[in-house]
Parts: structure tokens; sequence; C-alpha cells
């Protein structure tokens, strides 16, 4: 189970795992929309899926209720999250591995993975993401497609 495509001028990517953020990347105020919902499905019959979360809304466990076996979702909790998270994507092999995010906290991770994709949603975005990210986007549901359908992708980063 994975995802290939290569990037004309670049590299060929095999991705066997995305990391999600779940504030302010997948959901908002807590809550995943069922477009998204709808599409983390299709998604997880291609690659593994992980949601990692410092749970700002206390949402994680009705999130993993309503993904069920589509995703797994971790709790991480103290003042190091970033490092969690990039400790995860690399507990995974981050050569594999897409990662999404949109806050501070996902700076790490983003830098780790083989491709990472900040979210400008409705909880905004850290500014200093941007400078890591390969590519940027404004809806969660963008995204998802993008790598449902990764010729898109190699449009956006062919060089």
């Amino acid at each position: 189970m994975s995802l290939h495509f290569q990037i004309p001028g670049d590299k060929t990517y095999t991705i066997r795992q995305v990391v999600f953020d779940l504030n302010g990347t997948l959901a908002v105020g807590g809550e995943i929309a069922p477009s998204v919902q709808q599409l983390l499905t299709r998604l997880a019959s291609h690659v593994q899926l992980y949601v990692i979360t410092a749970d700002t809304h206390q949402t994680a466990p009705q999130i993993q209720r309503l993904l069920g076996d589509a995703a797994s979702v971790k709790v991480i909790s103290g003042t190091h999250t970033a490092h969690e998270k990039e400790r995860f994507v690399e507990s995974l092999g981050a050569h594999e591995t897409i990662a999404l995010g949109n806050g501070a906290n996902d700076m790490k991770m983003l830098e780790k993975a083989a491709l990472s994709v900040a979210i400008i949603g409705g909880e905004g975005v850290y500014a200093p993401l941007l400078a890591v990210a390969d590519l940027a986007v404004t809806r969660i549901e963008d995204a998802l497609v993008l790598l449902l359908e990764p010729n898109r992708l190699v449009a956006t980063l062919r060089r």
C-alpha cells in the first residue's frame, strides 16, 4: 500500500504514510467536516493515515471514533509537542511520509517529512511554516485531493 509519483526535474516519491495535525489542519474548532471524512476514507485505501495532536479542543477520542479504521489518532502532551511530532514522523520513516499541518508545533515534522503541505485554513497558519512547506493550500479538502490525484502534485512541484 503506497502512493508513487515522480516530480520531473526532482525525484521519485514512494509514500507509505501521511501524518496530519488535527486542529487547524483536518479540523476547525475540533470538528472534522463530512467532506474531509469522506476524502480521508478514500485516501486510507492507498496509505496509512495518522493524526497527531496536542488535542486543544479535547476532541481526539470523538475524532478517532469518527474516523474508525481509516486513521490512527495519537494525542501528545507537554511542552515539547513539536519535537514529539518530529520524532513520530522519524519513527514511521520520514523518507516515506507526507506531513500536513498549520501550526508552530508542526514545523519540525514538516521539515522532516519527504513532502510537506501547509494548510492555510480557518484557524490560520504559522507564517514561518510556509518557508519549510513544499506547498501550501487554503483548504484541507484541496490537499487531500492532491494526494488522491498525484498528477496534480506533479503539476505544482515540477521544476
